[in-house]
């Protein structure tokens, strides 16, 4: 998503925020109502629900901070003085800004919404959800364009980061930061594929009969340890990783040929000669499993952004494998 580059904001300096710090600016707030009431302190006070005498206070407050009288009686009515007159248009423009920053966003039409936004994900997640988030899109919000790429893991957090990517679809535990938002969306377990022309194995295998074999990793979570490569660690059981594949796609034929097993997410779609022609069979279903996450920066809470995490959400929210129906 094109966002505005905060450079182009100056920053206030040290000194402006802690000088501003020092201001009440609720005192503000009692201007304004003084000046609604032409600076009768009693309507004033029952304008903001205090007490009279804590108008009266907040009166003499002001009247020090700006160095003038601000309101001064002519007869038996209250005068606004040349200063008050000049700051009124600021202050109601000022609270009317400052109270609008706190109101919840209107709801966006979906149909008239304009974006561009970057996604990542893993191959086989991309494969599950992308064309029933695109179906969606098209046909509710036509201005919404998505941008897919593929990133390895250890980098995706950076991409989000700098504007990379807007919003990332990540199968791993690895934390995110404290300036990114992440809700969990769905659980994925494993399979593990091999062919037994190639490959002798019992039903279910136990970890050291698989990590005396070699194994085919994926390439996605890059410098990160994946979730099965900790399963076997724990278990006293280390991996023999002989080859890595960038996505899964490749996996089946790369069994057919090698003396190798894969241990893989159970998203993978396989065609039936695949299934029928190589074992594929559960891993560790009570024991491993990863949490499928989006994740963001919090500068694109709202908007086209937050509508497309919408219908992520609606599209696996009865399990990732209903999209799939």
């Amino acid at each position: 998503m094109t966002t505005p580059d905060p450079s182009a904001i100056a920053p206030h300096s040290t000194a402006f925020h802690r000088e501003l710090r020092r201001i009440d600016l609720n005192l503000l707030v009692t201007l304004d109502a003084l000046l609604v009431e032409g600076g009768n302190v009693t309507r004033a006070a029952e304008r903001l629900a205090i007490s009279q005498p804590a108008a009266s206070h907040a009166l003499a407050r002001l009247r020090e901070a700006l160095d003038d009288p601000l309101f001064v009686k002519t007869g038996i009515r209250m005068e606004a003085t040349p200063r008050a007159l000049a700051l009124a248009p600021q202050v109601a423009a000022c609270l009317q800004q400052a109270y609008g920053l706190f109101q919840p966003l209107p709801d966006l039409d979906p149909s008239r919404m304009q974006a561009d936004i970057r996604l990542t994900f893993p191959e086989h997640i991309e494969t599950l959800l992308l064309p029933s988030l695109l179906e969606r899109l098209f046909h509710e919000a036509p201005g919404i364009q998505i941008h897919a790429r593929s990133l390895p893991l250890d980098r995706v957090l950076d991409a989000i980061d700098t504007g990379e990517v807007d919003l990332a679809l990540i199968a791993s535990s690895a934390e995110s930061r404290a300036w990114q938002s992440r809700e969990p969306l769905f659980d994925v377990g494993f399979v593990l594929m091999y062919d037994p022309r190639q490959v002798t194995l019992p039903p279910r295998p136990t970890l050291a009969q698989l990590s005396r074999l070699p194994q085919l990793a994926l390439g996605y979570v890059g410098s990160y340890p994946s979730a099965v490569d900790r399963f076997f660690a724990e278990h006293g059981a280390p991996r023999r990783q002989t080859a890595t594949a960038v996505g899964v796609a490749v996996v089946p034929e790369m069994v057919r040929r090698l003396p190798i097993v894969a241990i893989l997410p159970d998203l993978i779609a396989l065609d039936e000669a695949t299934r029928t022609a190589l074992v594929i069979e559960p891993f560790a279903p009570d024991e491993l499993s990863v949490t499928v996450s989006m994740v963001w920066h919090r500068r694109h809470e709202a908007g086209a952004l937050a509508y497309v995490r919408t219908v992520l959400r609606e599209l696996t929210g009865e399990g990732v494998h209903g999209v799939l129906r």
